[in-house]
């Protein structure tokens, strides 16, 4: 027994260091990125352009008065759709067809030392802001989280703009910062790895033929973006399938990602020039380096999802209608402490 004890701890020792390990080179890359590329304009992301009042910061659950925690730092990371229109191509329009198809909230509790993250599925309804040519709010529509991303030129207004979406998701709770990455991010840094290993849970022969079900099957290339992305022509061909094949998948991207890292200590440098074209940020670089340093010494504590029901809409879109109980509660405890009552 004690032996299988300190197996389990070993191994979840390996993954709270790959999981900070690979926000660390999401990291580094977005420091990269950022100086050369940085155009932030506007008031979501950064915290010296854009603080909550203080009153926009208390929520009431269950007749409690709660408050956001000072401790908490939060960056979301969206994984946009890469067979859409170029980032460089869309930049002079007001309109793309770039989706958000992979959107995760990274939760920095800088008291507790704890970093944890909740996995939102991108089919969410959600009230979506509509932008004008110049930027301007034309409104809201309800419609997919993932959606919200294809109002704006695709850069840095869109990233605002499904941060918008899912704070209000979030019952308004505010976001810091955001990282996007387009999807074929995921191919690129798999084979820098030199792939990545799963076990493949149901029949996905339609995808590749390789993608037997009960079969383990190291993905290479664009084989590892198919498994991330496909969900149409499956048997279950709802998000959130494909949700549970990406937590899969990231369970063992972070585990190569850290031998990577201590095999070759030029892997972080090398991997990040590789990701640096495919990505948008807000965050400076004094922001990112003191985020990191304390990710890298928090304690990973695991991936939250929020529950509900899928659902086929009027426009044949697929709709999920998260379960308001749990994911209040979710939101109670990831975001928010009680205010005490004065005496």
């Amino acid at each position: 027994m004690r032996n299988g004890q300190e197996s389990r701890a070993i191994r979840v020792a390996l993954l709270l260091l790959a999981v900070v390990l690979v926000f660390g080179t999401i990291l580094f890359v977005a420091y990269k990125w950022e100086s050369d590329h940085i155009e932030y304009s506007g008031e979501i992301g950064n915290p010296d352009k854009w603080k909550p009042k203080e009153e926009e910061t208390k929520r009431e659950f269950d007749d409690q008065e709660y408050r956001l925690r000072d401790s908490i730092e939060t960056i979301l990371l969206m994984g946009l759709d890469s067979e859409s229109q170029p980032q460089e191509e869309s930049a002079s329009s007001y309109n793309n067809t770039q989706r958000a198809d992979f959107l995760m909230l990274l939760i920095v509790d800088k008291e507790a030392m704890t970093c944890s993250s909740l996995h939102i599925d991108r089919d969410t309804i959600a009230n979506v802001t509509m932008l004008g040519v110049a930027g301007q709010n034309l409104g809201t529509t309800r419609e997919q989280l993932a959606l919200s991303h294809t109002y704006g030129t695709g850069r840095q207004d869109s990233a605002r703009n499904t941060v918008k979406a899912v704070q209000d998701v979030l019952y308004d709770t505010p976001i810091d910062h955001f990282l996007s990455l387009t999807m074929d991010a995921v191919g690129i840094l798999n084979d820098e790895v030199g792939g990545v290993t799963v076990t493949i849970e149901e029949d996905m022969t339609s995808v590749d033929e390789s993608f037997v079900k009960g079969q383990q099957v190291t993905l290479r290339g664009e084989q590892a973006l198919r498994y991330v992305r496909t969900r149409k022509g499956l048997e279950d061909p709802t998000n959130r399938s494909r949700m549970e094949r990406q937590r899969q998948y990231l369970n063992a991207l972070y585990l190569k990602v850290a031998q990577n890292i201590i095999d070759d200590e030029e892997f972080p440098m090398r991997a990040l020039t590789k990701l640096s074209d495919s990505l948008i940020s807000d965050c400076r670089a004094e922001e990112l380096q003191e985020l990191m340093d304390t990710a890298s010494k928090c304690e990973f504590v695991g991936i939250d999802t929020i529950d509900g029901e899928t659902a086929v809409g009027d426009d044949n879109l697929v709709e999920f209608t998260p379960n308001d109980e749990q994911l209040q509660q979710l939101v109670r405890d990831l975001f928010y402490e009680p205010i005490e009552p004065t005496e």
